[in-house]
């Protein structure tokens, strides 16, 4: 039977023995709908949703990981391999959430709505993601380190990292709201409709934002109560307020998949108006763009 074993003397990498079985379930729920999102990007040839995927990815080789840390709960590796594989994923979901704005705003045709341009707010919120998963990740690898100021370092280069996503995440929530208010002002103003389902996607990337900020709330929680506090002492909540939000922000990233945002919605509006007024309607063109 496994129980918890020492890393050296009295030095404990884990204050619990993982639960096996409900580490399974996870690792087999996230295969499922990892291997759903595949099927989806690879059919729909969405590539910008391979950051997604690799999210997804991580997240199973965090709970295989976790699972053989349940034999060997006195190994360094991977006790730092299954830390961070689980506390990553979150910065690559966001790094196709943000290329999904993107593509609502280029699809609908109204950059001016947009407070930031379409090519930077890509390339701004890309780069902070890579700086939190950079922070984060090098964090998380220093939490276990045997020296109590090394180990004290990493849990708050952590928190930092986790702190930047949780403020890079509400600068996202704002441009989108924004864009929000400007494109529906502008369609009210004009009477224009669209094609394209911008606000599907925008309540979609709405719900999974605010459900990555509140993990990332949670982590850094976790983490400034400190090793010794209920939180890392005990597995449950990470079940909780983790892995269980994650799997549900991929649940809804596939099923309100951003796989109508093509074309120029610009040129739909433009033929829904014209097909208003009697005049020919480019049913082939705009099926194209649908």
């Amino acid at each position: 039977m496994p129980h918890l074993e020492p890393y050296k003397g009295d030095y404990y990498l884990w204050k619990y023995l993982p639960n096996l079985p409900v580490c399974i379930v996870f690792g087999v729920l996230f295969l499922f709908i990892t291997t759903a999102h595949i099927w989806r990007m690879i059919k729909a040839r969405l590539w910008f949703c391979s950051p997604f995927i690799f999210g997804g990815i991580i997240m199973i080789l965090g709970f295989l990981m976790r699972g053989i840390a349940y034999y060997n709960t006195s190994n360094l590796i991977f006790y730092i391999l299954q830390s961070t594989f689980l506390v990553l994923p979150p910065a690559f979901f966001a790094a196709s959430m943000y290329m999904v704005y993107t593509r609502i705003v280029r699809a609908l045709g109204r950059e001016d709505c947009s407070i930031i341009p379409p090519r930077w707010s890509t390339r701004l919120f890309l780069a902070a993601d890579i700086l939190c998963i950079n922070i984060q990740g090098n964090g998380a690898g220093l939490t276990a380190n045997q020296t109590p100021a090394v180990a004290t370092a990493g849990r708050w280069i952590l928190i930092s990292g986790l702190i930047l996503h949780v403020v890079v995440f509400t600068g996202f929530i704002y441009i989108c709201a924004i864009f929000h208010r400007r494109f529906r002002h502008y369609l009210a103003n004009t009477g224009e409709t669209t094609l394209v389902p911008w606000r599907q996607s925008l309540t979609m990337l709405y719900g999974t934002s605010v459900t990555i900020m509140a993990r990332n709330i949670f982590r850094t929680i976790e983490y400034v109560m400190g090793e010794d506090a209920y939180l890392l002492s005990n597995e449950w909540p990470l079940y909780v307020f983790d892995f269980g939000p994650m799997a549900v922000v991929m649940l809804a990233f596939l099923i309100w998949y951003p796989g109508n945002l093509h074309g120029s919605g610009r040129e739909c509006m433009e033929l829904h108006s014209r097909d208003s007024a009697g005049e020919p309607f480019a049913r082939g063109k705009t099926s194209e763009r649908t």
